[in-house]
């Protein structure tokens, strides 16, 4: 897997990627929340499920107890469509609805501090080679272990099946794209002779199942969803999970999600003049694509031209507030302009939205470090350690921020701090128990 970039102070610097590492991209994300919106009226408990891509070739997903979907950038390779995509989500939905996550597993997440800590591959077109890399998501060993963990008996299968069919009638759509992955799980794990898929590992699928699952789509009139993005969709995950050399060899055509695919593997080789030419002629087409002008200004910051990136970001932001990623990496390349009183409130939102995630943070730290707040800063620091499960350095940021408060006494901030503090406190004595 290519070098990639870590952010700091939006200086790069570069890493190693490993198979399996967690790709944070806000238009990824969107898709897998636009396949599952209308399934939701027939799955309860689903509302704050959110999805992240797994940088890993394997047909797989699972969700864990944090209510995070991790879908395997090898499920969307291999599928026929977003039928076969949706299919997987709502059977994974299917078992959070069913609550089985805590039913099986009730200490798995008192386990994890989070599912959204440690190290991850990058953020969007970051991966292609830009510099916002956030430090999120679950490690690959963690992920790992998570999805060893999460194994289901026969009667939760059947019950996640057929919720997810239920949810799909329910929006007169097609279950059929469920059970064509279904059975493609089952011929791989019946040829290999190698490892069985993991898919069949945590979630088993004996015949009988795969029968129930085939009789209950063989009348169904069901239609099957929009298809218009998957090919796109299909293409970027490529680009943002492989090489730019295996990019550039698998797209060659001028068909949109070829341009797109090549302009990611191009930002990734540091082809600039490329990448633009690229860019450009997606957004002449579709000019006010949100995830084209990402790439437009992620071009823009690793060419140097720091204030244009924050000019890119920004149209994107004010228009689409809701994507946090995006806002993410307009805060830090504020930071990088030397604006941290402008970087802060984007920093603030995101920790809003999305509390657990603890890049959002450590920017908020030094965003409050630049303007002075240091007890704020220090405090900042440690509730990104939580999140990232240092908590060695999570108590020594505290303590900084108490010796601040000591001096320059703050109400708002020692309540975040005593906050911390009982937190702390509780965790060991949880592991001292």
């Amino acid at each position: 897997m290519r070098g990639l970039f870590a952010v700091v102070l939006c200086l790069a610097l570069p890493v190693q990627a490993m198979a399996g590492g967690i790709v944070l991209d806000d238009e990824f994300s969107a898709y897998c929340q636009t396949l599952v919106a209308p399934l939701r009226p027939k799955l309860p408990h689903t509302e704050t499920v959110s999805f992240v891509l797994v940088a890993d070739d394997s047909l797989n997903a699972f969700v864990t107890p944090e209510n995070v979907v991790h879908v395997h950038a090898g499920l969307v390779a291999q599928a026929k469509g977003s039928n076969d995509i949706q299919g997987v989500l709502a059977h994974e939905l299917g078992h959070v609805s069913s609550q089985h996550l805590f039913k099986v597993h009730d200490n798995l997440k008192t386990a994890m501090l989070t599912g959204i800590a440690g190290a991850v591959v990058g953020v969007g077109a970051a991966v292609a080679g830009a510099p916002q890399v956030a430090a999120a998501a679950i490690t690959t060993g963690q992920a790992g272990a998570v999805a060893q963990m999460l194994r289901y008996s026969r009667t939760q299968e059947q019950e996640a099946d057929q919720r997810a069919i239920a949810a799909l009638h329910g929006a007169g759509l097609s279950a059929k794209g469920m059970v064509n992955t279904f059975e493609k799980l089952r011929v791989e794990g019946q040829l290999s002779y190698g490892s069985i898929p993991q898919y069949l590992l945590t979630h088993p699928l004996p015949q009988a199942r795969l029968q129930s699952l085939q009789h209950a789509v063989e009348k169904e009139t069901a239609s099957s969803t929009d298809d218009r993005t998957f090919p796109r969709m299909q293409a970027k995950v490529y680009a943002l999970t492989h090489s730019p050399n295996a990019t550039l060899r698998k797209y060659t055509g001028n068909e949109t999600p070829a341009r797109y695919a090549q302009a990611l593997a191009r930002l990734a080789q540091g082809r600039f003049d490329e990448a633009a030419a690229l860019t450009s002629s997606l957004l002449k087409e579709t000019p006010n694509d949100p995830y084209y002008q990402e790439v437009a200004a992620q071009i823009a910051l690793q060419r140097g031209d720091v204030a244009g990136a924050v000019q890119g970001f920004g149209k994107i932001v004010q228009a689409h507030p809701k994507l946090p990623l995006i806002r993410y990496q307009l805060g830090n390349a504020l930071l990088a302009l030397g604006k941290p009183a402008e970087a802060l409130p984007h920093f603030r939102q995101i920790t809003q939205d999305w509390r657990v995630w603890a890049e959002p943070w450590r920017g908020m730290g030094l965003a409050y470090g630049q303007t002075g707040k240091l007890a704020l800063s220090h405090l900042s620091l440690a509730q990104a350690a939580i999140y990232s499960a240092d908590l060695t350095e999570a108590r020594q940021q505290l303590n900084f921020a108490k010796n601040f408060l000591n001096k320059t006494p703050d109400a708002a901030a020692q309540g975040w701090a005593d906050d911390l503090t009982a937190f702390l406190d509780r965790t060991d004595t949880s592991q001292a128990n």
